[in-house]
């Protein structure tokens, strides 16, 4: 499975390989520890199955920094063309090909009235979330800046996003940083950025992000951050759904070629994630 198990189980026995959501301390992660440890089960937790290198094995992060792109770009479009919402509900496409054809459908009358294509910054460019992003800007045909390590190494905010329309936020940080932007920052009477699309879409207190405390959704795709001149905000932590068959069928590619490798006995990949599930239930034991 990729999701969450049925909660009216108490023992977990088995193996299980999915999204587990524990290892960080989410909502819920001592009771779900709790019932694997009960039932001797264990947790192959595919966020975790990494390389030799700590690099992931398996991951959507290319079809949400595409799909996260395209958001940003609807957005963008919207308040062109002064749609009220800016974006209204989402729902997943049939095919990447569906997607461009409905962002194309609007794109060049976008343009018209803004008088340019817009220009689009890439922070984290050179990850997988940033090449998904890219790829979708370049299918547009739009005028692309790529920041990576070496741009924010000197630390943010940085005036150079304002210059940009849109700005597509692909790093995911793990501690505290200087943030990209801020509410001073944006205030800027200068500035022509009018969409953050942040992908990584982490609002807690590490976010390079600091002007929001809540993921937008598929329903409510936006939201407004300051009014005049406007900038909208979105920050949807599910995007790769938007194009199911894509992200389904790219993850399945890069998985399968593991899982035939599962033994009996755990070696590379998968001893690396159960030596971290063995930690995180001792961790659960000691807290009890």
């Amino acid at each position: 499975g990729v999701k969450d198990l049925p909660t009216d189980i108490n023992l977990l026995r088995h193996r299980h390989i999915y999204f587990g959501h524990a290892y960080k301390e989410q909502e819920g992660w001592q009771s779900l520890l709790r019932r694997f440890m009960a039932g001797n089960g264990e947790l192959f937790d595919i966020e975790f199955l990494v390389d030799a290198n700590g690099r992931r094995i398996a991951a959507f992060g290319y079809w949400a920094g595409y799909t996260g792109c395209a958001v940003g770009l609807k957005t963008w479009i919207g308040q062109q063309l002064g749609r009220n919402p800016v974006v209204p509900p989402l729902s997943p496409y049939r095919s990447r090909e569906d997607l461009l054809d409905d962002l194309r459908q609007d794109l060049d009358a976008a343009i018209e009235v803004a008088g340019h294509p817009p220009s689009v910054i890439i922070v984290g460019a050179n990850g997988r979330v940033g090449t998904g992003a890219a790829d979708l800007a370049h299918s547009m045909d739009l005028n692309i800046t790529r920041w990576d390590i070496e741009e924010t190494a000197r630390g943010g905010p940085f005036d150079e996003i304002l210059r940009h329309d849109l700005f597509v936020n692909c790093v995911l940080v793990d501690h505290k940083i200087a943030p990209f932007v801020t509410m001073a920052t944006l205030s800027d009477v200068n500035r022509r950025l009018s969409v953050i699309s942040d992908v990584s879409c982490d609002p807690g207190e590490n976010n390079p992000i600091p002007v929001y405390t809540t993921p937008t959704t598929f329903t409510d795709p936006t939201l407004r951050v300051i009014a005049s001149p406007p900038l909208d905000l979105t920050a949807i932590d599910h995007l790769p759904s938007m194009l199911p068959v894509e992200a389904s069928t790219d993850f399945g590619a890069q998985l399968l070629p593991y899982l035939l490798e599962l033994g009996p006995e755990p070696k590379g990949v998968w001893r690396r994630a159960l030596d971290v599930f063995e930690n995180k239930t001792r961790k659960r034991a000691n807290s009890a």
